[in-house]
């Protein structure tokens, strides 16, 4: 097996880096701020086009998401009041149209969302979806693990973007520091 050193022996997708901030870390969980970025994991330039939203919770729990009193006591803590803050300045939709508004701003065409952890942003993204009654934009076999990818080049610095735990800011740095994973590993994706 060799490494692929050209991206023309690649599939045509588009890449996008989602981050979630929830009320819980269960497949249900409500999700509070959507961050994402289209990216190039295959080059040093992020210029993709961004997206951000806030949610509002109550209409998160009105679709059957139900926090969890752990993650809303860690919200809680004073190294969080930087996040809390971003997060509380974004305007607030409805769990609705956050979703309906990220499906309309993700490219008609394959795309391959990357999330970090193979069972939470992309699984509870998906689930949300279906809390909905929406159809998810990606399709299953395009979800893609942002973790496994770090874990595989640990000595690859990570660097923060933004706010530490503000959706769009942690899908800019899990982006930035994919394109350095990829980079370091030599391999095209």
């Amino acid at each position: 097996m060799t490494n692929q050193t050209s991206t023309e022996t690649l599939p045509s997708v588009q890449h996008m880096m989602v981050d979630l901030e929830t009320m819980g870390t269960h497949v249900g969980a409500p999700i509070i701020s959507i961050g994402a970025i289209m990216f190039d994991p295959n080059s040093d330039n992020l210029e993709g086009e961004r997206f951000h939203v806030g949610i509002e919770l109550e209409s998160n729990v009105q679709f059957g998401r139900h926090p969890d009193p752990g993650t809303i006591m860690w919200w809680m803590q004073e190294d969080r009041a930087e996040a809390r803050k971003a997060m509380l300045s974004l305007d607030k939709v409805d769990l609705y149209v956050a979703l309906d508004e990220l499906a309309n701003w993700a490219p008609e065409t394959e795309t391959w969302v990357w999330g970090n952890g193979a069972a939470f942003d992309n699984v509870i993204l998906a689930s949300a979806y279906k809390s909905v009654g929406l159809e998810p934009f990606w399709k299953f076999w395009n979800d893609r693990c942002y973790r496994t990818m770090k874990n595989l080049a640990p000595d690859v610095e990570w660097e923060d973007w933004g706010v530490a735990h503000d959706a769009l800011s942690d899908a800019v740095a899990q982006a930035r520091h994919m394109q350095k994973v990829i980079k370091h590993l030599g391999i095209v994706v």
